[in-house]
Protein backbone atom coordinates (compact mmCIF):
# COMPACT_ATOMS: atom_id res chain seq x y z
CA UNK A 1 0.00 0.00 0.00
CA UNK A 2 2.86 2.42 0.97
CA UNK A 3 4.27 1.67 -2.53
CA UNK A 4 1.32 2.36 -4.67
CA UNK A 5 0.22 5.78 -2.32
CA UNK A 6 4.28 6.98 -3.09
CA UNK A 7 3.94 6.28 -6.81
CA UNK A 8 0.83 8.33 -6.41
CA UNK A 9 1.74 10.97 -5.05
CA UNK A 10 4.41 10.97 -6.99
CA UNK A 11 2.49 11.04 -10.21
CA UNK A 12 0.38 14.16 -8.78
CA UNK A 13 3.59 15.93 -7.54
CA UNK A 14 5.50 15.49 -10.74
CA UNK A 15 2.45 16.77 -13.05
CA UNK A 16 1.65 13.59 -15.12
CA UNK A 17 -0.95 12.58 -12.45
CA UNK A 18 -4.60 14.33 -11.58
CA UNK A 19 -5.93 13.35 -8.30
CA UNK A 20 -9.13 14.35 -10.12
CA UNK A 21 -8.58 11.63 -11.65
CA UNK A 22 -6.81 9.31 -9.82
CA UNK A 23 -8.89 5.66 -8.96
CA UNK A 24 -8.19 3.65 -6.02
CA UNK A 25 -8.83 0.32 -7.91
CA UNK A 26 -8.16 -3.48 -6.78
CA UNK A 27 -9.88 -7.02 -5.57
CA UNK A 28 -9.44 -9.40 -2.94
CA UNK A 29 -6.28 -7.88 -0.97
CA UNK A 30 -6.07 -5.69 -3.81
CA UNK A 31 -9.53 -4.42 -3.19
CA UNK A 32 -8.13 -3.99 0.73
CA UNK A 33 -5.66 -2.00 -0.41
CA UNK A 34 -7.93 0.48 -2.84
CA UNK A 35 -9.64 0.79 0.44
CA UNK A 36 -6.75 1.76 2.71
CA UNK A 37 -5.39 3.72 0.43
CA UNK A 38 -8.76 6.12 -0.02
CA UNK A 39 -8.87 5.94 3.24
CA UNK A 40 -5.00 7.15 4.00
CA UNK A 41 -5.43 9.91 1.36
CA UNK A 42 -8.75 10.64 1.05
CA UNK A 43 -7.64 14.42 -1.04
CA UNK A 44 -5.41 11.97 -3.69
CA UNK A 45 -8.37 10.04 -4.93
CA UNK A 46 -11.46 10.81 -7.38
CA UNK A 47 -12.77 7.61 -6.67
CA UNK A 48 -12.51 3.83 -5.73
CA UNK A 49 -13.26 0.46 -7.10
CA UNK A 50 -12.98 -2.26 -4.95
CA UNK A 51 -14.12 -6.07 -5.96
CA UNK A 52 -14.56 -8.45 -3.61
CA UNK A 53 -12.19 -6.69 -1.10
CA UNK A 54 -10.77 -7.79 2.51
CA UNK A 55 -12.49 -5.31 4.64
CA UNK A 56 -12.15 -6.52 8.23
CA UNK A 57 -9.14 -8.97 8.45
CA UNK A 58 -9.27 -10.16 11.77
CA UNK A 59 -13.10 -11.50 10.77
CA UNK A 60 -11.53 -13.24 7.03
CA UNK A 61 -9.27 -15.28 9.67
CA UNK A 62 -12.38 -17.06 11.03
CA UNK A 63 -14.34 -16.71 8.21
CA UNK A 64 -12.40 -18.15 5.83
CA UNK A 65 -12.40 -21.57 3.68
CA UNK A 66 -9.57 -23.75 5.16
CA UNK A 67 -7.31 -23.19 2.07
CA UNK A 68 -7.32 -19.48 2.73
CA UNK A 69 -7.43 -19.77 6.97
CA UNK A 70 -4.05 -18.94 8.00
CA UNK A 71 -3.09 -16.62 4.64
CA UNK A 72 -3.33 -13.48 7.52
CA UNK A 73 -0.98 -15.29 10.03
CA UNK A 74 1.86 -15.05 6.86
CA UNK A 75 0.65 -11.12 6.89
CA UNK A 76 -0.24 -10.08 9.93
CA UNK A 77 0.59 -12.65 12.92
CA UNK A 78 -1.01 -15.11 14.62
CA UNK A 79 -4.31 -14.60 16.41
CA UNK A 80 -4.85 -14.27 19.19
CA UNK A 81 -1.69 -12.28 20.06
CA UNK A 82 -2.01 -9.99 17.03
CA UNK A 83 -6.08 -8.89 17.46
CA UNK A 84 -5.41 -5.54 18.02
CA UNK A 85 -2.53 -5.11 14.65
CA UNK A 86 -5.25 -7.16 12.80
CA UNK A 87 -8.07 -4.55 13.60
CA UNK A 88 -5.96 -1.79 13.35
CA UNK A 89 -4.80 -2.41 9.40
CA UNK A 90 -8.74 -3.88 8.10
CA UNK A 91 -10.48 -0.87 6.20
CA UNK A 92 -12.80 -0.86 9.07
CA UNK A 93 -10.93 0.78 11.48
CA UNK A 94 -10.45 3.77 8.94
CA UNK A 95 -13.54 3.75 6.98
CA UNK A 96 -14.33 6.71 8.24
CA UNK A 97 -11.93 8.38 6.39
CA UNK A 98 -13.17 7.59 2.70
CA UNK A 99 -15.11 10.07 1.12
CA UNK A 100 -14.30 9.64 -2.21
CA UNK A 101 -17.37 8.11 -4.33
CA UNK A 102 -16.54 4.14 -4.47
CA UNK A 103 -17.94 1.32 -5.95
CA UNK A 104 -18.13 -2.29 -4.39
CA UNK A 105 -18.52 -5.28 -6.30
CA UNK A 106 -18.96 -8.95 -4.84
CA UNK A 107 -20.19 -12.46 -5.14
CA UNK A 108 -22.79 -13.82 -2.89
CA UNK A 109 -21.46 -16.85 -3.08
CA UNK A 110 -17.67 -16.16 -1.85
CA UNK A 111 -16.23 -18.40 0.26
CA UNK A 112 -12.82 -16.81 0.98
CA UNK A 113 -14.11 -13.35 1.73
CA UNK A 114 -17.46 -13.29 2.89
CA UNK A 115 -20.06 -10.71 1.21
CA UNK A 116 -20.99 -9.31 4.25
CA UNK A 117 -17.57 -7.91 4.54
CA UNK A 118 -18.92 -5.50 1.41
CA UNK A 119 -22.34 -5.27 2.76
CA UNK A 120 -21.57 -3.85 6.26
CA UNK A 121 -18.84 -1.24 4.29
CA UNK A 122 -21.40 0.27 2.37
CA UNK A 123 -24.40 0.53 5.54
CA UNK A 124 -21.84 2.26 7.43
CA UNK A 125 -20.19 4.89 4.60
CA UNK A 126 -23.80 5.24 3.51
CA UNK A 127 -24.86 6.08 7.60
CA UNK A 128 -22.06 8.66 7.02
CA UNK A 129 -23.23 10.27 3.73
CA UNK A 130 -20.71 9.25 1.72
CA UNK A 131 -21.37 8.27 -2.13
CA UNK A 132 -21.15 4.73 -2.58
CA UNK A 133 -22.60 2.17 -4.70
CA UNK A 134 -23.07 -1.65 -3.61
CA UNK A 135 -23.82 -4.78 -5.93
CA UNK A 136 -24.01 -8.22 -5.12
CA UNK A 137 -23.62 -11.04 -7.79
CA UNK A 138 -25.99 -13.78 -7.34
CA UNK A 139 -24.21 -17.37 -7.08
CA UNK A 140 -20.62 -15.32 -8.12
CA UNK A 141 -17.76 -16.55 -5.99
CA UNK A 142 -14.45 -14.91 -5.03
CA UNK A 143 -13.80 -13.85 -8.85
CA UNK A 144 -16.55 -13.51 -11.60
CA UNK A 145 -17.24 -17.20 -13.75
CA UNK A 146 -19.77 -15.66 -15.57
CA UNK A 147 -19.32 -13.62 -18.79
CA UNK A 148 -22.78 -12.19 -17.76
CA UNK A 149 -21.33 -11.00 -14.72
CA UNK A 150 -17.72 -9.76 -16.10
CA UNK A 151 -19.63 -7.74 -18.68
CA UNK A 152 -21.98 -6.41 -15.99
CA UNK A 153 -18.68 -5.62 -14.03
CA UNK A 154 -17.80 -3.52 -16.77
CA UNK A 155 -20.88 -1.41 -17.48
CA UNK A 156 -21.11 -0.76 -13.76
CA UNK A 157 -17.58 0.50 -13.81
CA UNK A 158 -17.53 2.39 -16.99
CA UNK A 159 -21.16 4.17 -15.63
CA UNK A 160 -20.00 4.83 -12.20
CA UNK A 161 -16.39 6.55 -13.64
CA UNK A 162 -18.17 8.41 -16.17
CA UNK A 163 -20.59 10.10 -13.03
CA UNK A 164 -17.54 10.41 -10.87
CA UNK A 165 -14.23 11.09 -12.70
CA UNK A 166 -14.20 14.38 -15.02
CA UNK A 167 -12.91 13.36 -18.45
CA UNK A 168 -9.27 13.78 -19.64
CA UNK A 169 -8.48 17.35 -21.14
CA UNK A 170 -8.14 17.57 -24.55
CA UNK A 171 -4.61 18.98 -24.31
CA UNK A 172 -3.08 15.84 -22.33
CA UNK A 173 -1.04 13.07 -23.45
CA UNK A 174 0.59 15.52 -26.18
Amino acid sequence: MDDTLAGAEAAVANGWGDARRLVAMGASAGGMTALLLLARRPHLWAAGIAAYPVVDIEGLAGATHRFEAHYTVGLVGPLPETAALHRARSPTAVAHHISAPLLLLHGSDDEVVPAAQSRDLASVLRARGAAVEHHEYEGEGHGWRSPATVADELDRTDSFLSRHVPPRPADMGR
